[in-house]
């Protein structure tokens, strides 16, 4: 008798492989659940346009993957049953099912492609006159944003958040001072391009009230993954009350930690950079601002572009040493003493 060697099972080897992949393409797909910049929660009519056309294309995606493969491994898994080797037999039908494979995959392509044009087409439509308007302009590495006030005509700037009311859709005008950025709020819209010398426009519109997170989504130079925004989509009176306080000047101190910190901001030098509409200093320049807006500074969420929150230890490290947190920005690590850095701090958190 001739011993025959032991070899496992086939249904176990199916059984070992069929685990691996399924635990390898959860954790895949649990990758992308820890952050809030996803598209594939949308809080917008555009955001879910591009998320119900994503879900078709993944779906038409694994159709045609499905066939291919199929195609592919069939005659592999048709050899893998035979017992012995056999000569290459062509069989019947097969080049019946080639062909049909090949028109339904192309099938697929030409109907996701022709989904994917309409889809791009609904979300650049254009709106009615009177959307609201405001202009995002791109720096490396923050964003400065500039809203007309709709009764008085005058220009409101502030930087790294951007206000808007509910259910109204915005557009946006984009562009940048220096280098290409990237646009992107991927709960609202999809992708904009922001070129040096080129205005482009995208309209944003919320659902819901809400924070919604963004970035910009082009490498830009050192500071890139720390060029954040935020988005927050509030009531239309809550942001007509905003936009109203956000059109004056920020209060004056009013105490004498404050004003001495007032004092220290305008003898550091800080107004030689910094728009402040209670203090001198030169206008931006008329391709955007040197730097930040500080004049509503204080009511701000976050500072460095969305890096850190905005509370009194955070902007004291800040300004004494911000090249530290963000290499690469223009702003200068500050030598003060720590009284000066302290009253400094307070005027500006003052600034609301």
């Amino acid at each position: 008798m001739v011993p025959t060697r032991q070899t496992p099972a086939r249904g176990s080897r199916r059984a070992r492989f069929a685990q691996w992949f399924g635990a390898a393409l959860g954790a895949l797909f649990a990758t992308g659940c820890a952050e809030t910049q996803s598209a594939l929660d949308p809080h917008g009519p555009a955001a879910d346009a591009i998320a119900r056309i994503g879900w078709i294309m993944f779906a038409g995606a694994a159709v045609v993957a499905g066939v291919v493969f199929y195609l592919l491994l069939r005659p592999v898994l048709h050899a893998w049953r035979r017992p012995q080797p056999a000569a290459v037999v062509v069989e019947e039908g097969s080049t019946r099912l080639i062909v049909w494979g090949s028109v339904l995959t192309t099938a697929v392509l030409i109907a996701l492609f022709s989904g994917t044009m309409l889809t791009l087409a609904s979300i650049a439509a254009p709106y009615a006159a009177g959307t609201l308007e405001l202009e995002v302009i791109g720096h490396q590495w923050w964003w400065e944003v500039r809203y007309r006030h709709p009764d008085t005509g005058r220009t409101v700037t502030t930087a790294n958040e951007i206000h808007i009311p509910v259910g109204r859709a915005v557009r946006v005008a984009v562009r940048s001072d220096d280098v290409n950025h990237s646009f992107w709020v991927p709960r609202l819209h999809g992708k904009i391009d922001m070129l040096p010398g080129r205005t482009n426009r995208i309209v944003l519109e919320a659902a819901e009230p809400g924070l919604y997170p963004g970035a910009c989504s082009e490498f830009c130079g050192l500071q890139h993954a720390n060029m954040r925004l935020l988005v927050i989509a509030e009531p239309p009176e809550e942001f007509t009350r905003w936009l109203d306080w956000q059109a004056g000047p920020a209060l004056p101190p009013t105490d004498a930690l404050t004003r001495q910190g007032q004092q220290v901001f305008i003898q550091a030098g800080c107004v030689f950079c910094h728009t402040f509409r209670t203090a001198p200093g030169p206008s931006p320049a008329p391709g955007g601002a040197i730097a930040p807006d500080l004049t509503h500074i204080g009511s701000r969420r976050t500072l460095g572009a969305g890096m850190i929150p905005n509370t009194p230890r955070h902007l004291q490290d800040w300004i004494a040493d911000a090249p530290a947190r963000k290499p690469g920005i223009r702003m200068p690590a500050m030598d003060l003493d720590g009284p000066s850095l302290q009253a400094l701090a307070a005027y500006l958190e003052g600034l609301r």
